[in-house]
């Protein structure tokens, strides 16, 4: 799926003041491809993930999926779009705690009205690390377990792409890396395009594309 922006813009009010968190950004993400988004907090990072994931719409601009702006469809159309082509991992893991992580993983293909395909999520849990876990609460995993869960929630649905909102913010430096071997793994098993936001200077020296932020402007290193 080829992902472009086109002249974004976003706007935030607060008070009397105006916040421009995006000043007409454009850029393609490449399919296939590990894109890093860095830079310095406020920068726009984090509004530039959502807006490209279909979770907020931009003040002004578009952005294209496969030659289609999202932002002109209804709001059932992107929730479509974000259940069966999107995934998306934040630092908080966003669990429910009184699921298993088997239930966890499962809610997106329940929620689309579709069984989830056994197989599919037996190869997700075992790439991931945690096919041992999969009948324990959030409460009774650690950290890095707990975001493998996430991770592998959000690759459920075989979305086209997975973005990923400082995923390993939360994590130790070992932990952390572990999580991301495991996304590039999971990203060239699955064949999907991988957006991650990151503050990590190592993470982003592994990405293919990197995307630096500044005062709400972007642009590729």
């Amino acid at each position: 799926m080829k992902i472009e922006a086109k002249n974004l813009s976003k706007i935030y009010i607060q008070g009397d003041k105006e916040i421009e968190a995006l000043k007409d950004v454009t850029l393609s993400i490449e399919e296939g491809k590990f894109t890093a988004v860095i830079g310095p907090s406020g920068s726009g990072k984090s509004t530039l993930l959502r807006a490209l994931a279909a979770l907020e719409a931009p003040t002004s601009g578009s952005v294209i999926y496969d030659g289609r702006d999202i932002y002109a469809m209804s709001e059932g159309e992107r929730a479509a779009l974000r259940r069966r082509s999107i995934g998306t991992v934040y630092q908080d893991y966003s669990l429910l705690p009184t699921l298993t992580a088997l239930e966890n993983i499962c809610t997106p293909c329940l929620m689309d009205g579709k069984k989830p395909d056994a197989d599919y999520v037996l190869s997700l849990c075992k790439t991931l690390g945690i096919f041992d876990r999969v009948h324990h609460l959030p409460g009774e995993m650690s950290g890095g377990e707990q975001q493998r869960t996430a991770v592998a929630r959000a690759l459920v649905n075989r979305p086209s792409i997975l973005f990923a909102d400082e995923p390993t913010g939360n994590l130790d430096k070992t932990t952390a890396a572990e999580l991301l071997e495991l996304l590039l793994v999971a990203k060239a098993e699955y064949k999907q395009t991988l957006l991650m936001v990151t503050h990590d200077p190592d993470i982003a020296a592994m990405a293919d594309v990197v995307i630096r932020m500044e005062n709400g402007s972007g642009y590729c290193m």
